[in-house]
């Protein structure tokens, strides 16, 4: 019996156990576990941004519930988070379109484009007709369908956003997809007059 544990008796007559100050190596195990576990989570929801469905990185506080977070709408949208209409014009905060790209502010937090400048990057291209994941959808139409501006895949069923938007599909339905789909052929190379293969030889 170690230092420290076992049946202790009082004055009364009573008895009662005294558990020892330290904790067993199985027990010091088990919380080492948990803690690696807890840190693994946070891990992940810090660096890829791994939030349930819905929640995204910007529903961390959302006090009005225009769908746009208190920080933006302090630091980018330079509207009130308490109010959910701050100009009271009848538009939520969310809807408002103040740089007039065709982007709403809450497009525009989802796209992270900045909701005052109509070309956030100058590329001469304004936000609205960027296309920031890539996938072939311009950020104005990922608003109109409602797919995410800054994901390929926004259900995840495999089928790109636009390959579901061009099939009449949902692309925010995991269970409506396209049945099939054909591959795109690979053109063949054209041979340049006079050229054989090799270098020099494809057009």
């Amino acid at each position: 019996m170690r230092p420290g544990t076992g049946p202790r008796v009082h004055p009364n007559g009573t008895s009662w156990w005294v558990p020892s100050a330290r904790a067993s190596g199985h027990d010091r195990r088990m919380t080492a576990s948990a803690l690696r576990r807890a840190l693994a989570l946070i891990a992940m929801v810090v660096l890829l941004g791994v939030f349930p469905t819905g929640v995204t990185a910007a529903s961390a506080t959302d006090t009005d519930r225009d769908g746009l977070p208190d920080s933006w709408e302090t630091s980018q949208s330079k509207t009130n988070p308490k109010k959910v209409d701050t100009d009271r014009d009848g538009i939520r905060d969310g809807k408002e379109n103040p740089d007039r790209d065709s982007l709403w502010n809450r497009s525009e937090y989802l796209a992270g484009t900045n909701p005052r400048k109509a070309d956030t990057d100058g590329d001469g291209i304004t936000d609205g007709k960027e296309d920031a994941d890539g996938d072939g959808l311009s950020n104005w139409r990922e608003q109109t369908i409602g797919t995410y501006p800054r994901r390929v895949d926004s259900d995840y069923d495999g089928y790109s956003d636009k390959v579901e938007y061009l099939a009449g599909t949902n692309p925010m339905n995991k269970a409506s997809h396209p049945k099939s789909t054909t591959p795109t052929p690979t053109p063949t190379p054209t041979p340049t007059p006079g050229g054989g293969g090799g270098a020099g030889g494809w057009s």
